[in-house]
């Protein structure tokens, strides 16, 4: 640490005024013979005697805090005041003023959209499976009923072949029966088919309506951001000037993004007017919008706070910017997420009508098989009649293994579709178990927060006022339990290296500790450095009570001997800044020389370290200094 002289002897002027190094001197003129005090040798000097103040402090005092940075409409903490594990001591309310509150309650607004529009897709989607469920499982049904009447009838031609001859009507009968069921069944199918185009049609009408209002939102939300960053950085004529008052500090730190901020703010605000596009569009659009916004989000954390850019400004402008950043994810995300439902819907859709379509195919085939065997029953002789029963006979057999394969293939459908199901439900209620969780904890920071003793004692400081505004770990009181117990704080005006052996004396006793812990802050009005002492402190060996021997409050001197631990060069001479004194001319130290006569010598000094000063012209090494 390398300072100029000037700036030295101000320092020492200022120390010599400030402190009692003067006390017990004995004063002499330069023409008299000097007194010396605590002589010291340059070469051996390597520690110094110092005194210290300590205060006794209560040791488990109970800091009531806020958790929030709003404003306080209850207070009941009054000085001496008792207070027990259930008293109410106050209660803060959000501030409807502050932008980060603002912001809150637009993220709530958005979220219960976003759950309106989840809760929606949900029953929308519970109750278009629940129609190809009810389809598919009407087919089954058809299915099965059409395997019982095939197999039926297999059983009765093979029961009746002997006498088929005989009874041709009874076999008209039956293939009229099968060529019923075969209506029925391609009667069914094409309804089932055209219930899956209208829920087809509506699912995705749907889909693209909360599409639209999801765009809607974005496009709002867009708008914002623009109009925001627009204002903030004066990129339109309209807003070029309007916050010239703190255009100098907004982005001090990093100035090239300002400029980056302003030629892609006409890109993005041109895209912005024919917003609405196409889903591909959309998301990409958003996810440049994303970047360009984190990007202004950097900008605004390199400014500088000024009188009139303050750093409260700067967070809440970065905590506006990192909400929208969040809110463009989100609808980003719930773009992508209504793309993949359609897309997922229409294939799930397309596959079912497929199916359905070959069903109608196979079963008028078979329809138009049993009309032409009706056919030949009518205009064929007797002698031909063996033979259509052993072609009914495998046809049958064929139809039932076509059923079979149709039944099992709607079997698979159905569990394919449940399966679908369950995945996208699980998907939604994810979804919305996120988002009424992200509500709940908005609601949470929203809520009026009530703060408890949780201790029994009295109010030992009140330190906030009502209707006071405070922010996040703010101290409103100090409870003082029941039960207390006894601390001691010493306070030095130079950094200790720790631990440090320190001593007091109480009615001629001398009482020894040791400092332990330094306190992460100093002193607001001295800037003393802050130590606490170990829990023991101990008389002639024994550990003892601090209270039994001190009350809270009391100030006393504690003293020790300070080692300093910095490293110097073997060239350079360090003194004691307490052995210089100066005037307005010079500075002069005492030095004793080799005929025993005290006499004041001018030195030059240089470099201060801790409270030490560099010499660098008037001392030699094993130089005699006194005080």
């Amino acid at each position: 640490m390398n300072k100029k002289i000037v700036s030295l002897i101000s320092l020492v002027f200022l120390l010599n005024s400030c402190s009692s190094w003067n006390e017990g001197k004995e004063v002499v003129s330069t023409t008299e013979k000097l007194g010396c005090y605590e002589p010291i040798s340059i070469q051996t000097w390597s520690g110094q005697n110092l005194t210290l103040k300590g205060k006794v402090i209560t040791n488990n005092v109970n800091n009531i805090i806020s958790n929030n940075g709003w404003n306080i409409n209850y207070l009941n903490c009054e000085k001496w005041q008792k207070v027990n594990k259930s008293t109410l001591i106050a209660k803060i309310t959000p501030d409807s003023s502050d932008p980060n509150i603002q912001n809150l309650y637009n993220q709530s607004s958005m979220i219960k959209s976003q759950i309106a529009n989840t809760n929606g897709i949900i029953s929308s989607t519970k109750s278009n499976f629940s129609t190809q469920l009810n389809l598919l499982n009407i087919q089954k049904s058809n299915l099965e009923s059409q395997l019982k009447i095939l197999q039926n009838s297999l059983g009765k031609i093979s029961e009746q072949k002997d006498f088929w001859v005989s009874d041709i009507d009874k076999q008209l009968e039956t293939l009229q029966i099968q060529l019923e069921t075969l209506d029925t069944q391609i009667n069914d199918l094409n309804n089932s088919k055209n219930k899956l185009e209208d829920s087809k049609k509506a699912d995705i009408e749907k889909l693209d309506l909360n599409y639209v209002n999801t765009t809607s939102q974005a496009k709002s939300l867009i708008g914002v951001v623009l109009l925001q960053i627009d204002e903030l950085y004066g990129v339109s004529d309209t807003n070029r000037n309007k916050n010239d008052e703190y255009d100098t500090y907004l982005w001090a730190k990093n100035t090239s993004r300002k400029d980056s901020i302003k030629n892609q703010w006409y890109s993005h605000n041109e895209t912005y007017k024919n917003f609405s596009n196409g889903w591909a569009d959309n998301i990409t659009y958003i996810q440049s919008l994303i970047d360009y916004v984190s990007l202004t989000k950097d900008s605004i954390k390199d400014s500088v706070a000024s009188t009139t850019f303050s750093q409260s400004t700067i967070d809440s402008l970065y905590s506006i910017f990192t909400q929208y950043e969040t809110n463009l994810i989100n609808i980003k995300n719930g773009l992508d997420d209504i793309r993949k439902w359609s897309e997922t819907v229409k294939n799930t859709y397309d596959t079912q009508i497929l199916a359905l379509s070959t069903q109608i195919n196979g079963s008028e085939n078979s329809k138009r098989s049993i009309e032409s065997n009706i056919n030949n029953i009518k205009s064929n002789k007797l002698g031909t009649f063996t033979t259509s029963v052993d072609l009914q006979t495998n046809q049958l057999e064929s139809q039932i293994e076509t059923a079979k394969t149709s039944l099992s293939n709607i079997n698979e459908q159905i569990n394919a579709l449940k399966s679908q199901e369950q995945i996208q439900l699980n998907q939604l209620n994810s979804q919305l178990s996120q988002l009424q969780s992200n509500l709940n904890t908005i609601n949470i920071n929203l809520n009026s927060q009530e703060i408890y003793s949780e201790n029994s004692g009295v109010v030992k400081e009140k330190v906030a006022s009502l209707w006071n505004k405070v922010w996040p770990n703010s101290l409103l009181c100090q409870i003082l339990p029941d039960t207390s117990s006894l601390k001691l704080q010493i306070y030095s005006s130079i950094d200790l290296s720790l631990p440090l052996d320190v001593s007091f004396d109480i009615d001629g006793k001398k009482y020894m500790t040791k400092l332990t812990t330094k306190l992460p802050y100093q002193d607001s009005i001295t800037q003393n450095y802050i130590y606490e002492t170990e829990s023991n402190i101990f008389l002639d060996g024994k550990a003892i009570d601090l209270s039994t021997i001190l009350s809270e409050g009391k100030v006393l001197d504690v003293s020790s001997i300070w080692k300093n631990n910095n490293t110097k060069n073997n060239n350079t001479i360090y003194v004691p800044l307490d052995y210089i004194s100066s005037n307005i001319n010079s500075n002069q130290i005492k030095l004793k020389t080799l005929s025993w006569w005290i006499v004041e010598k001018k030195v030059t000094l240089w470099e201060l370290n801790s409270n030490q000063v560099e010499v660098r012209d008037g001392l030699s090494f094993w130089d005699t200094i006194c005080k």
